[in-house]
C-alpha cells in the first residue's frame, strides 16, 4: 500500500470520526430543542390553567401561605390609633400622614413580594416534578426574600 493510499484511509477515517461527532452535536442540539419545546407547553399550560398542586410533602413547606406579613391588618387612618389626633398641628398631622401612606406601601409591598415569591417556588417545584430546569436550586433561603 503506497504511502498516497495511507493517507486517504487516515483522512477518510478522521472524517468519519468527525461526522460521527457532528452527528452526536446535531442530535444533542435535536434534544435541547425538543425540551425547550416542551418547557415552552408546560409553561403555557401553566399560564392558561394555573400551577398543579404540589405534592404532600412538597406542599407543607412550599405552598402559597399565610405568613406574618400577611395577617397584618391596618387601621383606615393613623387618626384610628393616635388619641388626640385633633391637637396635632397642621405640620406633624402631614408627617404623621406620609409616615402612614409609607407603612402602608410597605406592608402591601411585603405581601405582593410574598405571593410572587411563593408562585415563582411553586412552578419551579413543579417543573423540576416533570424534569424541568433541575439544574436551578430551591432553598428555604430563596422563599424568604420578603
Amino acid at each position: 500500500m503506497g504511502t498516497r493510499d495511507y493517507d486517504k484511509m487516515e483522512v477518510a477515517e478522521e472524517l468519519e470520526e468527525e461526522g460521527m461527532e457532528i452527528a452526536a452535536l446535531a442530535q444533542t442540539k435535536e434534544n435541547a430543542s425538543d425540551k425547550t419545546e416542551e418547557l415552552k407547553k408546560k409553561l403555557a399550560f401553566y399560564s392558561m390553567f394555573g400551577l398543579p398542586l404540589l405534592s404532600r410533602d412538597l406542599r407543607m413547606f412550599w405552598e402559597i401561605r399565610e405568613g406574618n406579613e400577611t395577617s397584618i391588618r391596618l387601621e383606615s387612618s393613623w387618626r384610628d390609633i393616635v388619641k388626640g389626633h385633633e391637637s396635632i398641628s397642621r405640620k406633624n398631622s402631614h408627617q404623621q400622614e406620609a409616615i402612614w401612606e409609607l407603612l402602608c406601601t410597605e406592608l402591601s409591598y411585603m405581601k405582593k413580594l410574598r405571593i410572587i415569591t411563593d408562585l415563582f417556588i411553586c412552578g419551579l417545584l413543579n417543573l423540576h416534578s416533570s424534569g424541568f430546569l433541575n439544574e436551578v436550586c430551591v432553598s428555604s433561603s430563596t422563599a424568604k426574600v420578603g
